[in-house]
């Protein structure tokens, strides 16, 4: 399994905060056990400190407008809200949308204050591949999920 961490400088500068967010990034097992084809899932999360946000249940909120825009949207699952005490870093299987176009978005609130926003999705079908079959299928005026895997 490969991760990175880093702070984002551009939570500081859009959050007028010394503390920005953090984004960390996790992609896992780039490769098959029973074979040579290609495998990745990933999983990115931006965790928004208490002192950033708002308001303390922002969280709720967060994932409301997200739930509210994505509703009808065929390759966007946004994930029932969860406490983040709730879950363990097993919770989140970054291949959970493995071969697929469709990106999985949850909100996490904590008890803390803190919020982090997370996004799992097949990085090689989602990736700009999908994207481009998905806006070829826009310009050509059919349905949008040709030829992609829901």
């Amino acid at each position: 399994m490969y991760s990175t961490l880093c702070t984002s400088p551009e939570g500081n500068s859009f959050s007028n905060s010394e503390v920005g967010a953090t984004v960390a990034a996790v992609a896992k097992d780039l490769f098959r056990s029973q074979g040579p084809a290609l495998r990745c899932g990933m999983r990115v999360q931006i965790m928004l400190p208490a002192n950033v946000l708002s308001k303390p249940a922002i969280g709720k909120a967060m994932w409301e407008t997200l739930a509210a825009r994505y509703e009808r949207e065929k390759f966007v699952k946004v994930e029932p809200l969860t406490d983040a005490s709730e879950s363990n870093e097993f919770s989140f299987d970054p291949q959970a949308y493995n071969d697929t176009n469709t990106i999985g978005l949850r909100v996490l609130p904590h008890a803390s204050g803190h919020v982090i926003l997370m996004a799992r999705l097949d990085n090689l079908g989602k990736g700009a591949a999908g994207v481009a079959i998905q806006n070829l299928n826009l310009m050509l005026s059919v349905a949008e999920e040709t030829g992609l895997p829901a």
